[in-house]
């Protein structure tokens, strides 16, 4: 379960980490080719390695963002986090006589947001206002207060009878220990890397409240991400709703009522100006590919992974939620990285994700230990990670990308102590060599993290 805490052999024996000044490379411009820029627009990126520096946050560049794969539009339901009643949780149909409103149980009454909804529930032209016929699904909520044997009901409302096709099932289990291999690691898994899965379908009612899915019964924390589309030789679209109820059995129509809890708006979560996610948000996917040079052995260059800058703007959403995929739970990222030996000697270039949360503009993560835990810590960036390795194979990095430390205090908090080594390539003088790596964002993380390709002596 826990491979990813076994040290890397190539990083055995590394010391805590020193400060490093920045250093020109030194090589001369080069012509730029495409999606490559000359080697003097680099330089900023580039510190000499020592004992093994990283860069700053500041220094940490953008991934590329192809737009034309953006995936599908993601309902994330979020908002409550912590439920406090029975009712609705987030529906993509509007029900008369019911509205969202908890301000009994708003952290601070008085700045509450109108419980509105925001933008336009358009989703897909060839449906209704808030239907539609392919979407993913990220749902995350603690079953506490009066509803601790509560569950989490994820369903749809069919516009004619049809069958819908299934990715993910939140029945797995509820994470109620802090288990690294929640559901939200299995399901990504499925859905992502595993195109050709045997999916599961299910025949639904028109017009009617068909249950999909449901997890719970004994409190902890329900996460899960799926998919949802009509089969294959079938027709309709469909609303998805998510429900707290007090049975495992859902009644055919959706409740009169919403759910309540810790409602976390825009402007009060966690100081970062963005709220829980209630809405529904037009990606899932960050890929693209980037290419730069590397003068040789001694320098090292980093690109930021789940910045809200890769974060995907909500098509509608309710007031009290973020306006953003903040965090990009339940997004997958597919990026490429192809790295230009443009020096003179044989060069290694080491592949690893870092965490950077918590660590200012001008400052660089510190460490004093190398994924070699003495004891399972509380908190971590839970989620798989494959790679293609040299011999055109994709291969795992399973279950946990990167641990914190022993924190108990910030249950939604990855400090900066950890970094993980994914691989090491050999680059002769004058070749290139392209990496590519594809990982699924969880529910429980601290942005940002990166990957960071660090070049050494072979």
């Amino acid at each position: 379960m826990f491979n990813a805490m076994k040290k890397p052999s190539y990083l055995k024996g590394v010391a805590v980490l020193g400060a490093l000044s920045l250093v020109a490379a030194g090589c001369g411009a080069e012509e730029p080719v495409a999606g490559q820029e000359a080697l003097a627009a680099q330089e900023g990126a580039l510190v000499p390695v020592g004992t093994g520096g990283l860069p700053t946050l500041s220094q940490l560049q953008p991934l590329a963002q192809d737009t034309a794969q953006s995936g599908k539009v993601l309902l994330s339901s979020n908002n409550p986090e912590t439920i406090t009643s029975y009712g609705v949780l987030f529906s993509t149909q509007y029900t008369p006589g019911i509205k969202r409103g908890d301000t009994s149980n708003y952290p601070y009454t008085t700045n509450a947001p109108a419980a509105t909804l925001v933008g336009s529930k358009t989703l897909d032209s060839t449906c209704p206002a808030g239907a539609v016929k392919d979407i993913g699904v990220y749902i995350a909520h603690i079953m506490g207060g009066g509803v601790g044997s509560g569950y989490v009901s994820l369903g749809v409302t069919p516009t004619q009878n049809t069958v819908i096709e299934v990715v993910g099932d939140l029945a797995l289990g509820a994470w109620v220990t802090r288990d690294p291999n929640f559901v939200s690691n299995k399901v990504t898994e499925d859905y992502f890397f595993n195109p050709n899965l045997s999916r599961r379908t299910v025949s639904v009612t028109a017009n009617q409240y068909n249950q999909i899915d449901v997890a719970g019964g004994s409190a902890g924390y329900i996460d899960g991400r799926l998919n949802l589309r009509i089969a294959t030789g079938y027709s309709g679209c469909f609303y998805v709703h998510t429900l707290s109820q007090p049975t495992a059995t859902a009644s055919t129509t959706v409740p009169s009522t919403w759910a309540k809890g810790n409602v976390a708006w825009e402007g009060w979560y966690n100081g970062t100006g963005y709220g829980r996610g209630a809405g529904v948000f037009s990606g899932d996917k960050v890929a693209g590919s980037q290419s730069f040079s590397l003068p040789g052995p001694g320098y090292v260059r980093g690109y930021v992974v789940a910045s809200a800058a890769q974060a995907y703007g909500a098509s509608f959403y309710y007031a009290d939620s973020a306006p953003v995929n903040f965090g990009n739970y339940g997004n997958f990222y597919d990026e490429s990285f192809t790295v230009t030996n443009s020096g003179s000697t044989c060069m290694r270039v080491r592949a690893e994700f870092v965490s950077y949360a918590g660590v200012g503009a001008t400052q660089k993560p510190t460490y004093s230990v190398y994924n070699a835990m003495s004891s399972v810590p509380s908190v971590y960036w839970n989620g798989p990670l494959r790679f293609v390795n040299t011999s055109g194979v994709w291969s795992p990095v399973e279950d946990i990308i990167v641990y914190a430390t022993q924190n108990t205090t910030t249950p939604d908090a990855i400090v900066q102590t950890m970094r993980h080594g994914i691989e090491l390539r050999t680059v002769a003088a004058g070749t290139s060599t392209t990496f590519r790596f594809q990982l699924g964002v969880p529910g429980l993380i601290s942005s940002p993290g990166s990957f960071v390709f660090t070049s050494e002596g072979c």
